[in-house]
């Protein structure tokens, strides 16, 4: 038993021996500190304390980004504790497994921890619906590693236990589309109709309902505004009533002034008749053609108060028509006007939701692919360097790698660097450079091959199996410039192999920058575009203070608002110009040069220029 202890110790001791120079200073020592512990822990037989530390190793590589080491150090935690049988301790280190197989791209580990960790979630006492949305986890990692069948059998049994024992509308929405990606994915194609009319369905539920609320809203408007015309067409008609109750008022005044008017006369005419008898016969006439004159005006102002409010009652009545007409039309305006209130704001809520979706989705790929690219402390750790990348969009397809190992059987050290350039931009040169970086990875470090000429051929070869594309018409590809540095005496010795992209150096004694060009072909590709070409490597002895340059075309390639090119020729005169600055100079003078050129114009491409200073 303590041999067996002693060879885990040796091995585990020996794969962070290797991979040590990934970590900084202080976290290197941390895990010094606890591999000695560990082994102490070992040779006494404590498995608690042999599972902690196993665990604080892992958790130290996992924060710095090497989930390779970071699984070797949690599978032993998880052997402690099965020994210990602590349930609790068993799921959360099953849950950090899978999250780091992950990581790595094993989806197969990680649908196999993950469903380790959910035989105890009921146990421990957690939500059926953590449960469920554990199964479909586990489901989508099967997926992801082509599993179709398993991530379907796992799939089909959850329908009714979710919706009838942890109902949850965000958890069921998962669990349809995760089952109609498996069912797209394997060809399934009735089953994925099905499921995707589920979705389609549930989707119009929910728009229907949020149609309903809004309905009700303009309803209680309309209701309102109906109210309103009805208290302004009880005024109009108080009006009308005041109108009818005035004239009748004026006429009865009218009449009492007349009568009046006539008592007066008759009496007068009495006391004229009294006083002059012989003129009766004429006042007497004349009186009464003046009474008769009277009347006739009367009568005259009488039908002309009738006939105004004749007129007015014709004009109100044709308001109150006009009116009605104009409140319908409002009516059917308000109703069509709220039709496509509905419509529009469900198509901008749709729209939101797809592009909050998308965009949560690359911005999750552009941390995988920061993730995958070197560290900052690795990338300065043996040379002064500077790099300016710019992404067109939010993920690139460009990409710069680093490696160091040390040669056989001369155990001399070499540093390899490369920039480069996938066919497209965004999402899709996304992903190609996480498969190039894979490859390069393994090419180097599992298969052995060290020239730079051999490892683009060997490139070549894995981009064309990995994408399929002797058997599809899949014609991606890139653009590789790879170096590799070796330190000899005062001197160094740098080889260059390049596809399509030029290898540029500043040798700083003769105050001259150099140029050579890489092989005229591109890694990856379909017959008859020379995906068969051999590469061939460059030699050079360099000096300390001589700089070295990689770049994508998108620098070279970018326009400005005049459709001009930055070119080729304005790349190199700047860098002989500032060869000998310091990085940070480099590489605030290369943006600000860029920035001046383009000014208002969009990116076009993904940018990469990468600067080496040999010391």
């Amino acid at each position: 038993m303590a041999r067996k202890i002693l060879i885990l110790s040796c091995l585990m001791m020996f794969s962070t021996a290797l991979f040590s120079q990934q970590l900084n200073a202080s976290a290197q020592s941390a895990v010094d500190q606890k591999l000695s512990a560990l082994s102490a822990a070992q040779t006494g037989g404590n498995a608690g304390e042999q599972f902690k530390l196993n665990k604080e190793i892992a958790e130290i590589y996992q924060k710095n980004n090497l989930p390779v080491l970071a699984i070797t150090y949690y599978e032993a935690a998880l052997g402690n504790a099965k020994n210990l049988s602590q349930n609790q301790l068993i799921r959360n280190t099953a849950l950090a497994l899978s999250m780091c197989n992950m990581q790595t791209g094993n989806f197969t580990n990680a649908a196999n921890y993950l469903g380790e960790a959910n035989k105890y979630t009921l146990q421990l006492g957690n939500s059926k619906k953590v449960f469920y949305d554990e199964q479909i986890n586990i489901a989508s990692f099967y997926r992801r590693a082509k599993s179709y069948q398993k991530a379907y059998d796992i799939l089909k049994p959850l329908e009714k236990k979710i919706i009838f024992e942890a109902y949850d509308d965000q958890l069921v929405d998962k669990f349809y589309a995760e089952i109609a990606f498996v069912c797209q994915a394997s060809g399934d194609n009735a089953n994925y109709a099905k499921y995707s009319q589920i979705i389609e369905k549930r989707k119009l539920e929910q728009t229907k309902e949020v149609f309903n609320e809004q309905t009700n809203i303009y309803k209680e408007d309309i209701s309102e505004k109906e109210k309103e015309i009805e208290i302004k067409n009880q005024t109009l008609t108080s009006y009308q009533d005041s109108l009818e109750k005035a004239e009748l008022a004026k006429r009865e005044s009218d009449y009492q002034l007349t009568i009046k008017e006539q008592d007066l006369k008759l009496k007068q005419s009495e006391l004229d008749n009294e006083r002059l008898v012989t003129r009766a016969l004429a006042f007497g006439l004349l009186f009464l053609l003046l009474v008769l004159a009277v009347i006739s005006y009367l009568f005259f102002l009488i039908n002309r108060s009738k006939n105004q409010i004749k007129k007015q009652k014709e004009e109100i009545e044709k308001q109150n028509a006009l009116l009605e007409q104009k409140n319908s039309e409002i009516a059917k305006q308000n109703n069509l006007l709220a039709l496509k209130n509905g419509e529009i704001e469900q198509q901008n809520k749709e729209i939101n939701a797809r592009n909050e979706q998308i965009k949560g989705a690359i911005t999750y790929a552009k941390t995988i692919q920061l993730a995958a690219l070197p560290l900052e402390s690795d990338l300065n750790r043996h040379f002064p360097l500077f790099k300016v990348y710019k992404a067109k969009d939010i993920v690139s397809g460009d990409f710069y790698w680093y490696a160091h190992r040390t040669l056989s059987p001369t155990n001399t050290h070499a540093y390899y660097y490369a920039v480069v350039d996938c066919t497209g931009h965004g999402v899709p040169g996304a992903f190609m450079s996480l498969i190039g970086i894979r490859i390069l990875n393994e090419i180097l470090f599992e298969k052995n091959i060290t020239e730079p000429s051999a490892i683009l051929t060997k490139l070549n070869l894995e981009l064309q199996k990995a994408l399929n594309q002797s058997e599809t018409s899949n014609d991606d590809g890139m653009d590789v410039a790879l170096i590799r540095i070796e330190h000899k005496e005062d001197k160094y010795h740098v080889i260059f192999a390049g596809a399509n992209r030029p290898f540029i150096y500043f040798d700083s004694s003769e105050k001259e920058l150099k140029y050579q060009r890489g092989t005229m072909a591109t890694i990856g590709g379909i017959e008859g575009k020379r995906f068969n070409e051999e590469f061939t490597d460059f030699h050079v002895i360099l000096k300390p203070k001589d700089m070295i340059y990689l770049s994508s075309d998108g620098l070279v390639d970018q326009n400005n608002t005049q459709r001009k090119k930055y070119g080729s020729k304005r790349l190199l005169d700047l860098l002989a110009k500032i060869a000998q600055e310091p990085m940070v100079v480099q590489k605030e003078t290369i943006e600000a040069d860029l920035d001046e050129h383009c000014q208002d114009t969009p990116q076009r491409d993904d940018i990469t220029i990468m600067g080496i200073q040999l010391t």
